[in-house]
């Protein structure tokens, strides 16, 4: 085999969807409509999608693969509603590079990754699985409150949806001021915005679930941009070894995020790997002009949130 396929690009991918399509057809994927696969489970759906770039060139074929669920009783209460993404974007590794299918190691290495993924699958048509695992860290492919909440409320109902909620804000009490300004609000925001709010607005849109009391320390935010550097700040800081600061973050007032957020940006050195950054936030927080625990971020790409260890 070449080290390069230099086929016309959409030959390339259209081969590399028959691979994938003949590796999946043993677990019942079939061919749809614009070369999706689809699986049934019940009146579920397990779907394998693929998407490349029009820049596309000989011996240049960047190809995508996602994964989707489709709840039909979740989607009976929440139309539109599905789990999932693409594999190399943040619902499951941010860090992964879309894969260049003209070379054969990286084909394989994407035909590899989609079996493995495959897990995901199989883990939402376990709603007491779903349950354990997103209280206890972020599961790749399922990162989003505004997801997570409407499917335990439908498969396990008001309580499972609330232990969730207590799990994350004991996990990640930094999201604490973003809840509790955006409690009762309903309409959950977009997928983009901060865990805090997303996980309260979802809440409020579950008949009958009063939301978990705010601890007395907690300073309430009704500022988007506030919630989202808390949300920030409580990554960089737990990828630093710094759990303790990121919790802490619940007792620091808006103006002094965006302070920090200004003192960051002043740091001249890429903010992924940079110990002064996290060091901003510590003296922020703490009080205490220090650096890091860790000598370097783990993950060092900490802005996705797949990529973290467990809470606890």
């Amino acid at each position: 085999m070449p080290a390069i396929d230099l086929r016309r690009p959409a030959v390339v991918t259209d081969d590399f969807r028959r691979r994938v399509a003949d590796l999946l057809a043993p677990s019942g994927f079939a061919p749809r409509a614009k070369g999706d696969l689809v699986r049934r489970r019940g009146k579920n759906v397990h779907r394998v999608g693929f998407s490349s770039s029009q820049r596309n060139t000989e011996g240049h074929v960047a190809c995508s693969v996602s994964l989707g669920f489709e709840d039909a009783a979740v989607r009976a209460q929440s139309p539109g509603w599905a789990a999932g993404g693409f594999l190399d974007g943040p619902e499951f590794d941010g860090s992964w590079q879309r894969s260049n299918i003209a070379v054969p190691g990286d084909a394989d290495a994407l035909a590899d990754l989609v079996m493995k993924r495959l897990e995901f699958l199989e883990l939402m048509e376990s709603p007491e699985t779903v349950l354990s695992e997103t209280s206890r860290r972020y599961v790749p492919g399922l990162v989003e409150p505004r997801v997570i909440v409407p499917y335990l409320a439908v498969r396990l109902g008001r309580d499972a949806a609330l232990s969730y909620a207590r799990a994350l804000l004991g996990g990640r009490p930094e999201l604490w001021p973003a809840f509790a300004g955006a409690c009762g609000r309903g309409n959950a925001p977009g997928g983009h915005a901060d865990h805090g709010s997303q996980l309260a607005t979802a809440l409020a849109d579950v008949e009958a679930v009063p939301p978990p009391a705010a601890p007395a320390d907690v300073v309430p935010s009704a500022d988007p941009r506030a919630a989202a550097l808390r949300c920030f700040f409580g990554r960089q800081l737990r990828a630093w070894g710094e759990p303790e600061a990121a919790a802490a973050l619940r007792r620091l007032p808006d103006a002094d995020v965006h302070g920090s957020y200004a003192a960051q940006k002043a740091v001249e050195e890429p903010l992924v790997d940079s110990a002064a950054a996290a060091r901003v936030v510590l003296r922020c927080v703490l009080g205490e002009d220090r650096i890091p625990r860790r000598p370097a971020p783990r993950p060092r790409l900490f802005q996705y949130h797949a990529l973290h260890e467990p809470f606890a």
